[in-house]
């Protein structure tokens, strides 16, 4: 769960359990102080009921007493009101039946009922001469109070409800502002665990969260730079050891030619392995400066017509020996009939051979690398050079589909978590297991393979299950409309094979 919704969802549970506390506290207290107001008035009233006996009895007029009975006797709630004289007979009652009576006799005759009595003395010149009583009907009391409360409720429920709302809209107001800079954050991670150093976040606010951006922005021009002084090392270096290693190529090759001497096997052989290793420094030197160019967006592409075939030839007569000495079958689809290409053909040459020596590094003993082509349509885009760019074509050439290539070998997969990264810059999927099966390289020749192909408006992606290994496709544009019908993209057995 994020944290965002995790401080979402404590902060609404806090509101909850507040507005739900805070309610039942109002709704109890509201409740008992109904309780007392009722009280309160019986009191009021009884108090009253025995003034009017008193005044009645000052002056000996009970006419007016049971005028004032008339009265109580249409009261809600009130079952009977009535003024006994200190011995229990009954003066004055809201029912004339029961006049001068007992009140023993008179409950009697009444039977038990569910009421609350309230009595009030009433004196005359300091004396006790009798008792007001008025008898309020606990039911009437109980539903009015039930009648008070659930209005109570009402409104108490429709405040709850709205400070609810309130409370929730402000943790969730709260929680994306608070969240806001730690997704910046993450995204800001994501972005330099990509590549893209460049990045600066804004700093929204200056508590803790915005020094910790701020410290962040610090920390990612700081990586800025260090890369920049590591590519420029990088980029001084590989020019530096280019002209050694050609000093040293040159010689051996001399020496190998047998102008200073014929030379024994051993001797053969020894040098056979200089040329080997200086070829691949060549190809490592090679990579660091294309990759540096490609970088500072300085890599130049000569695009022209050429045949896909005679490039691919070239580049696996170069790489065929390192596939003879690990005993690796390649296949190679017959090229004899495919379309010219548009592009440049020296880079093009550099795609197949990081994809290739990439296959036989990655391919087991005896195992099996194939190269196959096939046509797919296209929508007449125009493959344009970028402008500007020095030695270029002069103009865009019109194509009506594209090829696509596919370079598969026998081997283990590619973990599905290594897919999405293995173009990446410096990237090497399953590190730990190439440097127990003594797979060297550097991470640059997927890197330099892709940023290629997107220069030439193609696509490349791969494919890797037990089944059928790993596979490498990539897509080059056509240098003209071809009308000929030419078989699905490995649909049918690879013909012209050739054994490697």
């Amino acid at each position: 769960m994020k944290i965002r919704a995790k401080f979402s969802l404590f902060s609404s549970l806090l509101v909850v359990l507040l507005t739900l506390g805070i309610s039942s506290a109002v709704f109890i207290l509201e409740r008992r102080n109904l309780v007392a107001n009722l009280n309160r008035e019986q009191m009021v009233q009884t108090k009253n009921f025995a003034a009017v006996c008193q005044q009645a009895m000052t002056i000996s007029d009970m006419l007016f007493l049971d005028n004032y009975l008339k009265v109580l006797r249409t009261q809600a709630g009130l079952e009977w009101a009535y003024l006994m004289d200190p011995r229990g007979r009954i003066l004055a009652h809201t029912d004339g039946r029961f006049l001068y009576k007992l009140v023993g006799e008179w409950r009697q005759q009444e039977g038990e009922k569910n009421v609350l009595e309230i009595r009030e003395p009433v004196r005359l010149r300091d004396q006790i001469r009798g008792y007001a009583t008025l008898g309020y009907s606990r039911e009437a009391m109980d539903r009015e109070i039930q009648k008070s409360v659930a209005q109570t409720i009402r409104w108490i429920g429709m405040l709850a409800f709205l400070g609810i709302f309130l409370g929730l809209s402000g943790a969730w107001v709260m929680a994306h502002f608070m969240a806001r800079p730690i997704r910046d954050l993450a995204e800001g991670s994501r972005e330099i665990g990509r590549g893209n150093l460049g990045v600066n976040l804004p700093v929204r606010s200056r508590d803790e969260l915005g020094d910790l951006t701020d410290q962040f922005n610090r920390m990612a021009r700081q990586l800025k730079e260090l890369d920049e002084l590591k590519d420029q090392f990088i980029s001084m270096v590989s020019h530096d050891l280019r002209s050694p290693l050609a000093a040293i190529t040159m010689h051996v090759d001399y020496l190998l030619s047998g102008a200073r001497g014929e030379l024994n096997l051993e001797q053969a052989d020894m040098l056979k392995i200089c040329v080997e290793a200086s070829a691949r420094l060549g190809v490592f030197i090679n990579n660091l400066l294309d990759s540096a160019k490609i970088k500072a967006g300085k890599m130049k592409y000569h695009f022209a017509s050429f045949n896909l075939g005679d490039a691919l030839g070239k580049v696996t007569e170069l790489i065929k020996i390192s596939a003879e000495q690990k005993n690796i079958k390649m296949r190679v689809q017959d090229w004899s009939n495919a379309p010219p290409l548009w592009g440049d053909r020296e880079r093009i040459e550099q795609v197949f051979s990081n994809l290739i020596s990439n296959a036989i590094k990655h391919t087991p003993e005896r195992g099996h690398i194939q190269v196959g082509w096939g046509l797919e349509a296209d929508s007449g885009r125009m493959i344009t050079p970028p402008v500007g760019e020095a030695n270029q074509a002069s103009s865009g050439r019109s194509t009506g589909g594209v090829m696509k290539v596919m370079v598969a070998n026998t081997g283990s997969v590619i973990p599905p978590e290594d897919l999405p990264h293995l173009f990446d810059r410096f990237y090497q999927a399953d590190l730990k297991k190439q440097k127990e099966a003594g797979i060297k390289g550097t991470g640059l020749g997927l890197f330099i393979v892709k940023q290629t192909i997107d220069a030439h408006q193609g696509k490349i992606w791969i494919e890797s299950d037990a089944a059928r290994g790993v596979r490498f496709y990539f897509t080059l544009p056509l240098a003209q409309k071809e009308e000929s019908a030419h078989p699905s993209p490995f649909s049918s057995p690879l013909v012209g094979e050739r054994g490697g």
